[in-house]
Order: structure tokens, then C-alpha cells, then sequence
């Protein structure tokens, strides 16, 4: 019994290689002028932007800069609460998709934004746009 489990885990340990390699450390740096700090880990970077920034006004935002930017936006909603925005982004870019995620939590509101496939350099990008359209 014991012996089978020892196998097991082996075997599920020589395929992990297999799924790709994994950031666990996060990566952290300054955007914006305000400065703002956003990680990026495990393919999302995160940012809390500055008390008094609003969701509705930032989504809204994101959205009208992704278009700037040529992509096709295949959902978008905004409440006071929660927004996203899902675009699709041209082939010249040289990726498929960016996700945005505003959520108003505790005094502020958090961005989440995922780049598919997964690309820490252009998920940073687009938050520096972000953050000069929204003047912070």
C-alpha cells in the first residue's frame, strides 16, 4: 500500500515539468506617478490604485484604451462595486486576450489584469497606459 502510494506521487512528480514552468516568486515594481506598486505572479499582475479612485470610471477607462489600441472588446460591465472587461487583441500585438478586473475593496480599488497567453511585460504595459489616462 504504502509502496503504490510512493509510486504514485513519483510519477506525478516527473510530470510536472511537463506542465510548464511556474513563477512562485512575485515579481514587484513602480508604476505610474502616483508610484503605484503591482505584482505579478502566477500570470496576474495586481495593483491597489489610490484611495478615491473610483471602479466604474477606471473600467471605463481600460475599455476605451484597449480599443485605442486596436482590440476587440468581447465583454464589458461596470458597477460601482466590481467591473471587468475582456478584449481580444489584434494579431500584431502578439497575444490573444487581456482580461481586466477593477473590484472596490476595503478603501480602494484593486486591478487584476491577465494577459493570455501569459506576458508580464505587456500586462505592465497596458497598467502604465491605465494609469497615464487616468492621471494618476
Amino acid at each position: 500500500m504504502i509502496r503504490a502510494a510512493s509510486i504514485t506521487l513519483l510519477a506525478a512528480l516527473a510530470l510536472l515539468p511537463a506542465c510548464g514552468p511556474v513563477p512562485v516568486r512575485a515579481s514587484r515594481a513602480w508604476h505610474g506617478s502616483t508610484p503605484i506598486s503591482a505584482t505579478y505572479q502566477f500570470g496576474r499582475l495586481t495593483a491597489d490604485l489610490p484611495p478615491g479612485t473610483a471602479v466604474e470610471p477606471a473600467v471605463i477607462t481600460a475599455r476605451s484604451l484597449l480599443v485605442r489600441q486596436g482590440h476587440a472588446i468581447e465583454s464589458s460591465d461596470a458597477t460601482p462595486q466590481e467591473g471587468k472587461v475582456v478584449a481580444l487583441a489584434p494579431p500584431s500585438l502578439g497575444y490573444d486576450k487581456l482580461t481586466l478586473r477593477a473590484a472596490y475593496q476595503g478603501q480602494g480599488t484593486v486591478l487584476r489584469i491577465d494577459v493570455k497567453p501569459q506576458n508580464e511585460s505587456r500586462a505592465r504595459s497596458f497598467l502604465e497606459a491605465l494609469l497615464a489616462a487616468l492621471r494618476l
